[in-house]
C-alpha cells in the first residue's frame, strides 16, 4: 500500500482476510459450506482503502491466505461511474499490479473468468435486455454462464464482492435481483452459488438478514460474519468531520429564501477558504485546501435557475469565475446560462481538480460520491426528501487533511442549508443521519448553530500568576525603582505571566477562603438525582430556520489578547496521553520514524544519525558481551558443512573412499547476502542490520562480506532481536521525554505526528496542555435560528461568568455551555466564591486542550489504561501579604454507579500524589441518592489519599468511601 493505514483500517483489513481463509477452507472441506462476509464501515471510514489492501492479500502475496493457483475477484456496483472511481482509487492507493478488467454491455464475452484478475460490473450492463445477458450471435458466453463456469472451475477461489450492499438484496421479490442472480446463481446454469460473498455498505442490515434468511431460497441460508468499523474509531482517527451544521427556514413555503440562503452559502465557503488559508499560514502548509461548494438543484433545473444561482457565485465570492463551476448532472451535457456554461465533468474527479469551488448536483451523485474539499452544501430539494440529503451529507463528510483539526474547530464542521426545509423536515434529516450503521452512534453528530468562543476580555484585568514560589509585590518594587530589567522580569514569573501595578491586585478578603468545595448557591431539587440527569441525551431540537450573518468569530489573524497568567495556569496541569493500542511494528520502527519527525520538525537535525548510532553502539556492546558464543555462530554461518556419501554404479556404497568425508565449505558472497537479508528481514529489522554493517565498513581495508557474516550471526541469536527492541522502545521513551516541551510548541501539523507516536507507548505518556485561540459550544434549540441566539444570551440559563472564554456575541463576557442540573448547581456555586477568578469546562477527548487522567481498567480480560476527563478547572487567587498566586483547582462531579468508578478514583489519587502540588485542590464529588446529598473527597491532602487507598483495597463501597471521606456541599 502507498498509503499508511490507520489503526482501524489495517485492523479491519487483517479480520477480513481472516475470515476469508477460514471461509474458503470451509467450502473446500468435505461439507461445503456458502458464506457470507460483512464490512461494516461507516461513511467516511475509507472502504476502498481498506477494500484495496484485502485485494493485495487476494491478488497478491499474502502473509495470511493460503498458497493458491491464484484468486479471482468479482466486484459488483450497481453504478458504472463508481466502478470507474472505485478502480482509479484502488490504483493511487495500490503499490501492486493487478489485472483489471471494466465488463461493459457491448464487449464482454469469457467462458470464465482469468485467476489472479479483479472485475468490475454494475448490474445495469447485466439487466435482462442487455446483450451481455442473452446468448445471441453477438455473446457467446452470457455473462450468467460466465459466473457459473469461474463457479465450478475455481472453487473457493472465485469471491464475489457486493459494494454498497444494501441495495439489491431486497427480500420477497417476485423475481430475483440482479445481485441475487450473481452470487446465487440462475436456474438455466445449475444456480451455481458462488462460495463466499463479501458485502460492503455503511448500512449493511439489510445484506446480512437476506443472507441468514437465504433469500435465494437454496437448500441452506449462507454462514454470515461481520467485521465492523467502529464509528467513534473513524472519529478519533480525525477521518472525518465532527459535526454537521444545518441550516433552513423555520417554515417551509413561508418566504422565498432561496437567493438568501444561497448567498449564505457563499459566505460559509468563503469563510472556510480563509481560515483555511490562515490555517496554512500557521502550519507552513504549502497549498492552502480549497473547499467546494456543493449546490444541490432538483431534477428540474432550468438554465435560468441555474443562472440565477451562478450568478450569486459571482457577486458573493470575488474570484470565482464559470471555469471554476462545473455540474455533475447525468445527462452528462454542458448547461448555458446567462453568464456562461457550466461544464460537466465526472464526479470522481472533483477532488483532483483544484481550480473546481462550485459543484451544481443533482440525487445522482449521493452513490458512492466523496470530495474531502466539499465542506458546504446547499440543498434546493424539497421537503418531502430528507433521505436524499442525509445520503449526500454523508458522501461530504471527509476531512480534506484527514486529521483533527486543534487550532481552528469550524474546521472540523460541515455546514448544510436547506432553504425548502421547516425544522420538523430537518429534524427528519438528522434523524435519519443519526441512525448509522445498525443503529450504532450517529456519524457524525449532526448539530444546530455553533457559538464560537473567543477569549474573555474580562478576564484580562488582574491577570495573576501562576508560579505559588513568585512574589509578585518583590517583583512589581524592583520595576517601580528601575532596578530589574525586562528580562529579568520574565525570567522571575517563567516568561508567561502579565506583571500587574500594584492597584490591578486586589486587597486580600477579610476572611479565609472556603477551604472545601463551593457551598452550593441552591440546594438540588429533593426527588432529583444528578447522576442519572448527568447521563440523560440532549433533547432533540429543531435546527435553526432564517439566514443570519456568521456568527462573531475569534479573530485569530489580529492575535487576540489572551488572559497570560489564567492560560499559563492551566497550561501548567500535566495531561496525558493514553496509548491507542501499543505499537504491533518494530520499536526500530518507531525510533526512526521519531528521528525523522525530529530532523523534519528542526528539533535534532542529526537525529537519524544519532539514532543508528545509538543502536550501532549498543550492538557494540552485545558483541563483546557474548564474544566466544558469537564467534562460534560466525564460523557456523560462515561455512555449510558438506558430506558426501560414495556409491558403486550398482548400489554398493564406498563407504572408506577419499570422498565419503565431509567438508566445511564456507559461504559465497550471493549466499551471505541471503543469510544477511533474512537476518535483516526478521531479526534487525527496519534498516538495521544494513546500517550497522555501512558502519562497520567505513574503513577501506574492511573485509565487507566478513562483517555481513558476523552481523547475520550477531542478529540470528535468539536474545539480540529482543535486547535491541527494548533499546529502541527505550530510546523512544527518553526522547520523547528530553523533547515533551519543546513538541508542544510545535506547529499543530507537527505535534499531530507527534502525538502518533506517543499513543503507541505501552503506557501513559505525560505532556502538556495547550489552550486554542478559541473553541466552539454547540446551541440546540428550537425556533428561528436568530430567535434562539437572542433567548441564548438574554437568558441566564446555560450562560455563566468567569470563564476562560466567552461568546463574544453575547457582549457580557459570558460563556454557553450545557449542564446537567447537578453539575449547574456545583459550578454556579464555585462561580459565586470571592476568591475564584476564572473556570474552564474541561472537553472530553479533546485532544491538545484536555486534561486527560490515566487510570487502570480491564477491557476484554485484559488490563490497560483508559482516561478520565475531569468537568472543571477551577483557577483561585490567594493572597499571601506580598502579592497574590494563582492556583488550579480540580473539581469532577460524577455519579459512584459506574462500573469504572474505582477505578477512576484509583487514577484520580495517582495523579494526586504525583502532580498534587500544582493544584491547589483536587476534589471528586458524588451524589448520594439515599440522604440527596452531594460529598467531595479533598484528594489533595496526602493522609486522605492514603485512607481512601487502604478502603478500595479493602472492597469498601464507593458510596459509604464517599460518606467516610468525603465532605458535604
Amino acid at each position: 500500500m502507498r498509503y499508511e493505514l490507520f489503526d482501524y483500517q489495517r485492523e479491519a483489513v487483517e479480520k477480513l482476510v481472516h475470515q476469508i481463509r477460514q471461509r474458503q477452507a470451509g467450502f473446500a472441506g468435505p461439507y461445503p459450506e456458502h458464506s457470507a462476509l460483512i464490512l461494516a464501515a461507516p461513511t467516511g471510514a475509507g472502504k476502498t482503502v481498506i477494500a484495496t489492501a484485502v485485494m493485495e492479500h487476494l491478488l497478491g502475496e499474502s502473509d495470511i491466505l493460503d498458497e493458491s493457483e491464484g484468486r479471482t475477484v468479482l466486484w459488483v456496483t450497481d453504478d458504472k461511474s463508481l466502478n470507474q472511481q472505485t478502480l482509479q482509487k484502488m490504483l493511487v492507493a495500490s503499490d501492486q499490479w493487478f489485472t483489471t478488467t471494466l465488463i461493459e454491455s457491448g464487449s464482454f464475452d469469457q467462458e470464465t473468468f482469468e485467476r489472479r484478475a479483479l472485475y468490475f460490473m454494475n448490474t445495469q450492463a447485466a439487466s435482462s435486455t442487455t446483450r451481455l445477458a442473452n446468448n445471441s450471435d453477438t455473446q457467446s458466453y452470457p455473462i450468467w454462464e460466465t459466473i457459473a463456469n469461474t463457479v465450478k472451475k475455481l472453487g473457493k477461489d472465485f469471491i464475489v464482492i457486493i459494494d454498497e450492499a444494501h441495495r439489491g438484496t431486497q427480500l420477497n421479490r417476485d423475481a430475483p435481483t440482479t445481485v441475487a442472480k450473481i452470487i446465487d446463481g440462475t436456474p438455466e446454469y445449475g444456480h451455481e452459488r458462488v462460495p463466499v460473498v463479501i458485502g460492503i455498505s455503511a448500512t449493511a442490515q439489510r445484506f446480512e438478514t437476506s443472507m441468514r434468511l437465504n433469500f435465494s431460497n437454496h437448500e441452506s441460508s449462507r454462514i454470515v460474519s461481520t467485521v465492523t468499523v467502529n464509528v467513534q474509531d473513524v472519529k478519533d482517527s480525525g477521518i472525518i468531520k465532527d459535526k454537521v451544521v444545518l441550516f433552513s427556514p423555520h417554515e417551509a413555503g413561508s418566504v422565498e429564501a432561496d437567493t438568501t440562503l444561497m448567498r449564505l452559502a457563499v459566505q460559509r465557503v468563503k469563510d472556510y477558504e480563509n481560515r483555511w488559508v490562515t490555517y496554512s499560514l500557521q502550519e507552513g502548509l504549502e497549498k492552502p485546501v480549497k473547499p467546494v461548494l456543493v449546490v444541490q438543484v432538483e431534477n428540474g433545473a432550468s438554465d435560468d435557475q441555474l443562472g440565477t444561482l451562478a450568478g450569486i457565485v459571482r457577486e458573493e465570492w470575488p474570484g470565482i469565475e464559470m471555469k471554476n463551476m462545473v455540474n455533475v448532472f447525468g445527462e452528462h451535457t454542458t448547461r448555458n446560462t446567462i453568464h456562461g456554461n457550466i461544464n460537466y465533468i465526472e464526479p470522481h474527479l472533483v477532488e483532483s481538480q483544484s481550480d473546481v469551488r462550485v459543484v451544481f448536483a443533482k440525487d445522482a451523485i449521493t452513490t458512492g460520491w466523496d470530495c474531502p474539499r466539499a465542506e458546504v452544501l446547499i440543498s434546493f430539494r424539497t421537503a418531502e426528501e430528507p433521505t436524499y440529503i442525509a445520503q449526500l451529507i454523508g458522501r461530504i463528510v471527509r476531512q480534506p487533511l484527514a486529521r483533527r483539526i486543534m487550532s481552528d474547530e469550524s474546521l472540523n464542521g460541515v455546514y448544510c442549508v436547506l432553504p425548502n426545509f421547516n425544522g420538523k423536515q430537518v429534524s427528519k434529516v438528522a434523524g435519519f443521519f443519526n441512525e448509522g450503521p445498525e443503529g450504532t452512534e450517529a456519524l457524525p453528530s449532526v448539530v444546530t448553530v455553533t457559538v464560537n468562543n473567543a477569549f474573555n476580555e474580562d478576564l484580562l484585568i488582574g491577570d495573576l500568576d501562576t508560579e505559588p514560589e513568585v512574589e509578585l509585590e518583590q517583583v512589581r518594587n524592583e520595576v517601580k525603582a528601575g532596578h530589574a530589567t525586562t528580562e529579568q522580569v520574565d525570567r522571575a514569573i517563567g516568561g508567561n505571566a502579565f506583571v500587574p501595578s500594584a492597584t490591578d491586585v486586589p486587597p486580600a478578603p477579610e476572611t479565609t477562603p472556603n477551604k472545601g468545595p463551593a457551598t452550593e448557591a441552591r440546594r438540588p431539587d429533593k426527588d432529583s438525582n444528578p447522576a442519572e440527569a448527568e447521563a440523560l441525551p440532549a433533547t432533540a431540537a429543531d435546527l435553526p430556520g432564517q439566514a443570519l450573518p456568521s456568527p462573531s468569530l475569534p479573530q485569530k489573524q489580529t492575535s487576540p489578547k489572551r488572559p497570560k497568567s489564567l492560560i499559563a495556569a492551566l497550561e501548567s496541569m500535566p495531561t496525558y496521553t493514553i496509548p491507542n493500542r501499543p505499537a504491533k511494528g518494530s520499536h526500530i520502527a518507531r525510533l526512526h520514524k521519531l528521528a525523522a519527525l525530529l530532523s523534519g520538525s528542526k528539533l535534532q537535525p542529526e537525529a537519524k544519525k544519532a539514532a543508528d548510532n545509538q543502536l550501532h553502539a549498543f550492538l557494540d556492546g552485545l558483541a563483546k558481551t557474548k564474544a566466544e558464543e558469537l564467534d562460534k555462530r560466525v564460523e557456523a554461518i560462515a561455512t555449510v558443512v558438506v558430506g558426501s556419501k560414495v556409491f558403486t554404479t550398482d548400489g554398493q556404497e564406498l563407504v572408506g573412499d577419499l570422498e565419503a568425508q565431509k567438508r566445511n565449505v564456507r559461504l559465497d558472497e550471493h549466499n551471505i547476502d541471503g543469510v544477511f537479508k533474512e537476518v535483516s528481514r526478521l531479526h534487525l529489522r527496519d534498516g538495521l542490520a544494513d546500517s550497522y554493517w555501512k558502519a562497520q565498513t567505513s574503513d577501506e581495508d574492511s573485509d565487507v562480506l566478513d562483517a555481513k557474516i558476523r552481523i547475520a550471526a550477531l542478529g540470528s541469536m535468539p536474545e539480540i532481536a529482543p535486547l535491541v527492541e527494548a533499546r529502541a522502545e527505550q530510546l523512544v521513551d527518553e526522547w520523547l521525554d528530553r523533547f515533551k516541551l519543546r513538541i508542544s510548541e510545535l506547529g499543530e501539523k507537527w505535534r499531530k505526528e507527534f502525538q502518533k507516536l506517543i499513543g503507541e507507548t505501552r503506557r501513559p505518556s505525560e505532556g502538556k496542555i495547550v489552550i486554542p485561540n478559541s473553541i466552539s459550544t454547540d446551541l440546540s434549540d428550537s425556533g428561528n435560528s436568530e430567535d434562539a441566539l437572542s433567548k441564548l444570551r438574554q437568558s441566564p440559563e446555560n450562560r455563566y461568568t468567569k470563564h476562560i472564554f466567552s461568546d463574544p456575541g453575547a457582549r457580557d463576557g459570558t460563556f454557553y455551555t450545557k449542564l446537567s442540573p447537578w453539575e449547574d448547581k456545583i459550578i454556579r456555586a464555585e462561580i459565586a466564591r470571592d476568591d475564584t477568578v476564572a473556570w474552564y469546562r474541561n472537553t472530553p477527548r479533546g485532544g491538545e486542550k484536555s486534561l486527560c487522567i490515566p487510570y487502570e481498567t480491564v477491557k476484554d480480560s485484559k488490563k490497560t489504561y483508559a482516561g478520565m476527563y475531569p468537568d472543571f478547572i477551577v483557577l483561585r487567587k490567594e493572597e499571601t501579604g506580598k502579592g497574590s498566586k494563582l492556583w488550579p483547582v480540580i473539581i469532577d462531579p460524577h455519579g459512584h454507579h459506574l462500573p469504572d468508578s474505582s477505578d477512576k478514583l484509583r487514577g484520580l489519587i495517582a495523579y494526586a500524589e504525583k502532580h498534587g502540588a500544582k493544584f491547589k485542590a483536587i476534589y471528586p464529588i458524588a451524589y448520594d441518592a439515599t440522604d440527596k446529598k452531594s460529598r467531595a473527597i479533598p484528594l489533595h491532602l496526602a493522609e486522605v489519599r492514603e485512607a481512601v487507598l487502604a478502603d478500595l483495597d479493602a472492597g469498601m463501597n464507593l458510596v459509604e468511601l464517599y460518606r467516610k471521606h468525603g465532605g458535604q456541599i
